[in-house]
């Protein structure tokens, strides 16, 4: 992404509307301008500072906007944080050692995977372990990882100087 003086605007598709028949058409590409309008705005400098310092200081904030996990049926969608959600990032927080009661299907292990996609971000030093029971679990939550750090914005993410796959 390119770093700018002053926001641009740029749109990845344009359609004529005389080619739209529907007032239901019309009203899509009104909606989709404006998501490409607000997606795809270049931000200033200044703007990505403030986005950085955002993004440090919470978790949060991160993952309800930059977050984005894969769906099966729709593909990447963003990851919206349930209450439960948020409760335990405020504790990876704030303490060190977190033990958790957990049922399957909440959606914790995509949680943990996008706390640690935080830390890779913007924390400097971290050493992370990943331990499962077998390797394809561990690899596979490593995809989860890699996935967020992957649809967060290039100007937000570190250089990557090894991936041994």
């Amino acid at each position: 992404m390119k770093i700018c003086s002053r926001p641009l605007i740029r749109f990845s598709s344009r359609r004529k509307i005389s080619k739209l028949s529907t007032t239901h058409s019309l009203r899509y590409l009104f909606s989709r301008s404006v998501f490409l309008f607000m997606a795809t705005r270049l931000l200033t400098k200044k703007e990505m500072v403030q986005e950085m310092i955002k993004c440090t200081q919470s978790a949060e904030y991160f993952l309800g906007t930059y977050g984005m996990v894969y769906h099966p049926k729709r593909g990447h969608v963003k990851f919206n944080l349930f209450d439960y959600q948020k409760e335990a990032l405020n504790a990876f927080q704030k303490n060190r050692f977190n033990i958790t009661l957990k049922s399957r299907q909440t959606g914790f292990s995509t949680l943990a995977a996008g706390y640690i996609a935080w830390m890779i971000c913007f924390h400097k030093a971290k050493e992370i372990v990943i331990v499962a029971n077998k390797q394809d679990n561990a690899q596979g939550f490593i995809r989860k990882i890699k996935t967020f750090i992957k649809k967060t914005p290039a100007w937000m993410v570190p250089t990557i100087e090894s991936d041994n796959n």
